[in-house]
């Protein structure tokens, strides 16, 4: 993920491409390569996105 990236759009990406299919996929994203300038806001997002 790049600095300049729509976070909430990456992250929903992020976490479909991890748990499509239930993880069932070799081809299942695994590590996310992310910049520092967004890193520190990727758990508040994560958070927000949470189902309940």
């Amino acid at each position: 993920m790049l600095n300049d990236a729509d976070l909430e759009l990456a992250v929903k990406a992020a976490v479909a491409g991890r748990y499509q299919n239930t993880g069932q996929v070799c081809a299942a994203a695994k590590r996310f390569i992310i910049e520092e300038g967004l890193l520190r806001h990727l758990p508040n997002v994560l958070w927000q996105l949470r189902q309940p």
